[in-house]
């Protein structure tokens, strides 16, 4: 009983010394947005980051990941109204991540997908994660995508990995709970 005892109160202190570890260096990029001003994103260090524009694409996408052998891919559009339209509502941004959950469903292994709540003080968003049931070799296996509000600032972001990076969802759901939009004076 008393090797219990000290067990479990190991068990603390021995994660508390992993988590540690695994805490790497971050560093701030700033993103701007037009008729917003500029978005803040926090991320590790060691993650490459670029602008991606297209021709047929109107908006911007913030890229982090490895750009050769991807193994994961973090993608994040900010969609910006044309004018000041009010923020969409919660529920609103949370029938856009089912609708696109229910897209996925299609080709995921799960037969259905939790949509779960991404909060940060005022801030929310959704999300959910899906296992692609027959991956291309050139394709991604897990896929969690979502929305988060910044107020009149909607985030869509799309994470991307295959096995062994476990540790990138949740260091991309942190970043973009951490996200800023500073606004333009």
């Amino acid at each position: 009983m008393h090797v219990q005892l000290v067990k479990y109160a190991l068990t603390p202190a021995m994660l508390l010394a992993v988590t540690l570890a695994a805490a790497e260096p971050t560093t701030v990029h700033t993103f701007p947005v037009p008729n917003q001003g500029t978005l803040q994103l926090t991320a590790p260090k060691s993650w490459p980051v670029e602008m991606r524009t297209s021709a047929n694409a109107a908006l911007p996408t913030i890229a982090f990941g490895p750009k050769q052998g991807a193994t994961w891919t973090i993608l994040i559009t900010p969609l910006s109204p044309a004018r000041k339209d009010p923020p969409l509502p919660t529920p609103a941004v949370k029938q856009m991540v089912e609708r696109a959950a229910q897209d996925a469903k299609a080709q995921s292994v799960e037969q259905s997908l939790t949509i779960k709540e991404l909060k940060s003080g005022a801030h929310v968003g959704y999300y959910f994660s899906a296992t692609d049931r027959a991956p291309k070799p050139d394709e991604f296996k897990y896929m969690t995508q979502g929305m988060f509000s910044l107020g009149e600032l909607l985030l869509s972001f799309t994470i991307l990995t295959n096995e062994g990076h476990e540790t990138v969802v949740p260091g991309a759901l942190n970043m973009i709970k951490g996200a800023v939009i500073l606004k333009s004076l």
